[in-house]
Order: C-alpha cells, then structure tokens, then sequence
C-alpha cells in the first residue's frame, strides 16, 4: 500500500565520492554507509523512482555501471542488482523535475538539484518535497534523511491506510492481510495512549 513516491539521486546520495581519481580521471565512488538497507527500506515503503543523471532515457544500463564502479566488479552481486531493479528509473531531459509527478505525493532526495527544478518547485508550494542529502559532506547523511522521511509520513500514511481501511470495511468484504494488520497496530497504540484502555472516551460510565 505505497501512496508516495521516492525520486532518489544517486552520485552523492546513494554513490559517494571518495575524493580521488582513477588513471583516467573519472572521480571514484564507493557505496555509501548504510545504503544498501536504505534502499531496501526505500522500496519496502514508497514507490521508488531514480532520478539521476546516470539515466535519462528511464534505463538502467549507467546505474549498473556507476555500481560496478563503485564496487570495483565487472559483475554486480545479486543484492545490488535486486536493489537497483527495485526502483524505476525516471526518465528526464534537460530538468530533473520533468521525470517527477507532481500530481501525486512526493519526495525528492538530490544532493544538488538543478535551479529550475527547485524554481519549479517553490512556484507549485512544494519546496518542502526536496530533501537536500550528501554523503560526501556527510558519509552516515542516509540516517538523517530515513528520519526526515519518517517524521515527514506518518501522518500521511496514516490517513491513507485509514481511507483504505474504510473503503474495505464498507465494502462489506474480509479486510485484506495488510489493513487488518495495520489496524491492529494502530489500535494498540492507541490503548497504550489512553489510561483507561481502548475507546475509553467513547464508554459510558457509571456512578
């Protein structure tokens, strides 16, 4: 149940540069710390998109390559491969922001986006969507920015589930696995919030 979409930059973000070159001057990387269960925890709860300028034409043939580089392999280990293919390369032209739907809920990770995709942005009120992140200032900088999305949607996943919850309770149908699971949870917070129990402020008392 994924209503909010991930665009995720890669060199800088996912890649990091180590501050060196190759003997053909290309800048070398190296897989960020954490960022492979990023990633996992990325696709497990957004729909996950690369917005980077390894792939302009929605492919994923210069991620694969920006990896093995980073990895130093001419093949990429199976879990690498697994996490990039778990995330929809977007396709874009000049700007960044043209591989975004801005109609749906969104967020965006860049460690130095164009200025017309952030123009862009500030003029729909949707600056707040892009999260600046770089991991070569800040190795662990991935830590912050799984917070900052956290903190950022749980209220918005929580009305989502919650309309998802009462679309399937008045269909009249068995809830699915997943919004019966999510309900269960959220009630026992709620009893742990309350120090009368469960709906205690809905049951009558008496004297």
């Amino acid at each position: 149940m994924k209503n909010i979409d991930l665009y995720l930059d890669l060199d800088g973000v996912i890649l990091r540069r180590t501050g060196r070159t190759d003997f053909k001057g290309r800048n070398e990387f190296v897989v960020a710390p954490g960022a492979m269960d990023f990633l996992s925890w990325a696709a497990e709860h957004f729909n996950c998109y690369w917005l980077t300028s390894r792939s302009h034409d929605g492919g994923y043939r210069g991620i694969e390559r920006a990896f093995r580089f980073a990895v130093s392999a001419n093949s990429l280990p199976e879990e690498i491969m697994s996490a990039i293919h778990a995330i929809v390369p977007a396709p874009w032209v000049k700007f960044k922001i043209e591989g975004i739907d801005q109609s749906r809920n969104f967020y965006w990770v860049d460690d130095n986006p164009d200025e017309d995709s952030v123009s862009a942005l500030e003029a729909a009120g949707k600056s707040s969507r892009l999260i600046i992140a770089s991991v070569d200032k800040r190795p662990d900088d991935l830590t912050r920015v799984r917070e900052v999305l956290e903190a950022a949607t749980a209220n918005q996943r929580d009305v989502a589930q919650l309309q998802t919850f009462m679309k399937e309770i008045n269909s009249g149908e068995e809830l699915s696995t997943e919004v019966a699971q999510w309900w269960w949870v959220s009630q026992n917070k709620a009893y742990k919030s309350k120090p009368h129990g469960l709906f205690s402020d809905h049951i009558p008392h008496l004297d």
